[in-house]
């Protein structure tokens, strides 16, 4: 493989990159592997082809931020060594359209994927993960947390070496501040597996009464059920999914209680007598610690510090705070492992809203955005991130500068289609002007 050097705009200035050049044959195994909808969206196919083919991995993290424009930049030069990646060249066109899928396609795509998987358990798809690349995703999906995620790509190393316990189900905390990613690591671990994910939220189970909804009713009750509840359905349904039990500590702790012996014993039996084992991964994810634990413990929570509490004395911590708010031990001694999701840094928030301006250009469908250091600066600090974390930067975006674009776009007309619009904060407001007015997917109608 041919490496060639290009010079390009990086923010404000020139700098060398260099970029793979590949034969037909070396691309086409490459492109083989990319997800189906890295060819629908000219964004995402932007970026993963700067991946696959610039060399010079420290030239964005030099900089303050990345610009849409930056990448675009690269990919660009990429087109000087390998012109034949044009995204024209590979996008996909269905009937009735002409640079986007149809949505019921990547629904078909997925439920094919699940039907693949069928009959594949999770022993044999951990037994092929290739460690480094699922801890790299999740770093890449879930900012600022590298040693929460390391604990969680450790779980399924020691799984993959020792096979599924006999003593019980293996049973993950995940604890907290809210908005730093405990669910979407979850999330983003059951997408990287293929596996099927049971999202149950602790807010739905509240009541003592609820035990029924997750268990099933006695016969002659209220919402009897042959199969069970939702959990026995579940899990008689793929024995070898992942199990996120939401924000337990919302639960009623009847409910709770209710888990240890299923934690334990892992099956249930369902009211016709059979028996459904179980052979996933469970997580309970909690913000314990972040509210209960300043006045009781005397230690602040917040976003702003970035001093690490020794993992022992932190698992004391939690352990002694949940037990307070009644949870027996017998439920603390089925969980196997204390997860904790560290407070984000202001440069984590920073990446994370990077992130997010990514994601939003994939979704827009009439213009892009690109955000100058000052607006950044002001989106973050919109809002209270110290108490709702990573989401309420998605919100402060969404509020202060993608509805008035939009509102922009409809009412005064002064944004043409496909154009960038760089966003601006000046004397107190924000301001927009159009940056360039070529890089956006045509319309289909």
């Amino acid at each position: 493989m041919e490496i060639e050097s290009r010079e390009v705009w990086i923010g404000t200035h020139k700098q060398w990159v260099g970029i793979k050049k590949f034969s037909q044959n070396e691309l086409s195994d490459k492109l083989m592997k990319f997800p189906l909808g890295t060819f629908v969206y000219e964004t995402k196919y932007v970026s993963r082809i700067v991946n696959l083919c610039w060399v010079n991995n420290g030239v964005f993290p030099k900089q303050k931020t990345v610009s849409y424009g930056d990448i675009l930049s690269v990919y660009k030069s990429i087109l000087e060594v390998n012109p034949f990646l044009k995204f024209e060249n590979y996008q996909i066109n269905l009937p009735g359209t002409k640079k986007r899928i149809e949505r019921n396609e990547i629904v078909r795509a997925e439920q094919n994927k699940e039907e693949n998987l069928k009959g594949v358990s999770l022993e044999e798809i951990i037994s092929f993960i290739d460690f480094e690349e699922l801890e790299s995703y999740l770093n890449r999906e879930v900012i600022g947390q590298r040693e929460a995620t390391r604990q969680l790509s450790g779980e399924l190393i020691n799984r993959k070496h020792m096979g599924v316990s006999e003593e019980g189900c293996e049973v993950d905390y995940l604890f907290g501040p809210s908005g730093v990613g405990k669910t979407s690591s979850i999330k983003s671990l059951a997408k990287y597996l293929g596996v099927p994910l049971v999202h149950i939220q602790g807010s739905e189970y509240m009541e003592e009464t609820d035990c029924r909804k997750l268990f099933g009713s006695p016969p002659s009750y209220v919402g009897y059920d042959d199969e069970g509840g939702r959990l026995q359905k579940a899990i008689k349904k793929n024995s070898d999914s992942i199990i996120l039990f939401d924000e337990i500590d919302k639960a009623h702790f009847k409910v709770i209680s209710s888990l240890t012996s299923f934690f334990g014993d892992r099956f249930l039996t369902i009211p016709n007598g059979e028996k459904v084992f179980f052979n996933g991964l469970i997580y309970l994810t909690s913000n314990t610690g972040n509210k209960l634990s300043e006045s009781v413990m005397g230690r602040e929570i917040g976003f702003e510090k970035d001093e690490k509490s020794n993992s022992e004395s932190e698992k004391k911590r939690i352990l002694s705070i949940l037990k307070q708010q009644g949870i027996g031990s017998e439920f603390l001694g089925r969980i196997n492992n204390f997860i904790s999701f560290a407070r984000l840094s202001n440069l984590d928030l920073a990446k994370i809203l990077n992130k997010n301006i990514n994601e939003v250009n994939e979704r827009l469908k009439y213009y892009k955005i690109d955000l100058t250091d000052e607006a950044k600066k002001e989106v973050l600090e919109r809002g209270d991130t110290n108490s709702f974390g990573a989401r309420e930067i998605r919100h402060n975006l969404d509020r202060v500068i993608i509805s008035p674009m939009n509102y922009e776009y409809e009412m005064n007309r002064s944004i043409p289609n496909s154009s960038i619009v760089s966003v601006d904060f000046e004397n107190g407001r924000f301001t927009h002007s159009i940056k360039d007015k070529s890089l956006l997917l045509e319309e289909s109608v």
